[in-house]
C-alpha cells in the first residue's frame, strides 16, 4: 500500500511539473501577464474559505471525541521482543575494549 501511495504521489507530482509550466506558458502567451496574475490571485482568494471550512470542520467535528480513542497496540509495542529487552549485557560498559571476564561473557539471550 505504501508503494502504491508513493508511486501515485510521485506520478502526480511529475504531471504537475509538466502541466503547470506548459499550461501557464500558454495562458501567458494568449492572455498576458496581468490577467494571469489576476487569475492566480483569484484562485488564492477562492482557497481561503475552503481551507477555513476544512479547519473548522476538523477542529469541531473530528477532534471533539479524540479523548475517547484508544491507543493502537502496534504503535505502543516495543520493537524488540521481551527477551531481548531483558538483555543485561551493556556494550558501552566495555568500551574501550578490554579483556572480559568469563562471567561477563556468559550472558544469555
Amino acid at each position: 500500500m505504501y508503494g502504491i501511495v508513493a508511486g501515485l504521489w510521485g506520478s502526480m507530482y511529475a504531471i504537475g511539473d509538466f502541466l503547470g509550466p506548459t499550461i501557464g506558458g500558454t495562458l501567458l502567451d494568449i492572455y498576458g501577464f496581468p490577467f494571469c496574475c489576476t487569475i492566480t490571485a483569484g484562485a488564492c482568494v477562492f482557497m481561503v474559505p475552503l481551507l477555513l471550512f476544512s479547519w473548522l470542520y476538523d477542529t469541531r467535528c473530528c477532534r471533539q471525541n479524540s479523548w475517547k480513542t484508544t491507543t493502537v497496540i502496534s504503535e505502543t509495542t516495543p520493537l524488540l521482543a521481551e527477551d531481548l529487552q531483558d538483555y543485561e549485557h551493556d556494550v558501552l560498559s566495555t568500551y574501550p575494549p578490554q579483556k572480559q571476564t568469563t562471567e561477563r561473557m556468559n550472558f544469555q539471550l
